[in-house]
């Protein structure tokens, strides 16, 4: 393959993972990580957690749209952020949260 058209791919990797809203996608993270510790010691919710948290990013996405007063273009990128945030969020954030809490708290270990 080569190099230039590889360089090209990389510089718009890069000006779309700049260009998103990090703010959002931090404040989302936290907010979803908040909620699965909520739902993991609630037995009263019903729904998966991967449901939930994708309820509650697009109700935070559509509400920080409006009260920002957000145009229809930076909304996109709100939507983009989300995205990117829930696929981030599920394929390396959860998996290094559980190593911590694995090897932090580990329950299963005697200290005798």
């Amino acid at each position: 393959m080569n190099t230039t058209a590889l360089l090209d791919l990389g510089q718009q990797v890069l000006d779309y993972v700049i260009n998103l809203d990090w703010k959002f996608i931090v404040s989302f993270i936290l907010l979803a990580y908040g909620i699965r510790i909520l739902t993991g010691k609630s037995n009263k919710v019903k729904i998966p957690t991967r449901y939930l948290v994708a309820i509650v990013g697009t109700i935070y996405g559509v509400a920080l749209s409006l009260i920002q007063g957000y145009s229809t273009q930076y909304a996109l990128v709100i939507f983009q952020s989300f995205v990117f945030a829930f696929v981030f969020h599920k394929l390396l954030i959860d998996k290094v949260v559980d190593f911590v809490n694995d090897k932090l708290f580990n329950t299963n270990a005697t200290n005798d």
